[in-house]
């Protein structure tokens, strides 16, 4: 099957994310993937999970970012599903440090979708956090 293909990052991040939050809410378990530049398209890898409640690889280690060859990794995605693991609250609406180092280590964007809704962007270049506007789909 041929990975959705999109015009922008944004748009690219938003419908992989708007499709997997509900999914990744209701298990409680993190999601994300990368999204890539090819022939001046946007591609967005079916999202991945290694089962964990607040950590998901990306493959932001593996050769080109676990992109195809000839591709150009442009950002990742990821979701934060829970708001608290035990008694310990979680910040669910926020970029982790961890989650900047991911971007910043390989020179690309980042997006991330919320427990409520909230859809972010962190801009590499601008070394900033974004609110998008829009908001995603969390619950059926």
């Amino acid at each position: 099957m041929a990975a959705p293909r999109f015009t922008s990052l944004d748009e690219a991040a938003f419908a992989v994310l708007d499709k997997i939050l509900v999914t990744s809410v209701n298990s409680r378990i993190e999601y994300g993937g990368m999204l890539y530049s090819l022939g001046g398209l946007i591609y967005a890898q079916d999202p991945v999970t290694q089962y964990e409640r607040t950590t998901v690889n990306v493959g932001h280690r593996a050769p080109n970012c676990g992109c195809p060859p000839g591709s150009i990794p442009m950002a990742y995605y990821h979701t934060h599903p829970i708001y608290s693991i035990g008694k310990l609250k979680g910040e669910y609406n926020v970029f982790s440090d961890d989650d900047i180092e991911v971007a910043k280590s390989v020179s690309i964007d980042a997006y991330v979708g919320t427990l409520d809704g909230t859809f972010l962007h962190y801009d590499r270049v601008k070394d900033k956090v974004f609110t998008m506007a829009r908001r995603l789909r969390n619950s059926e």
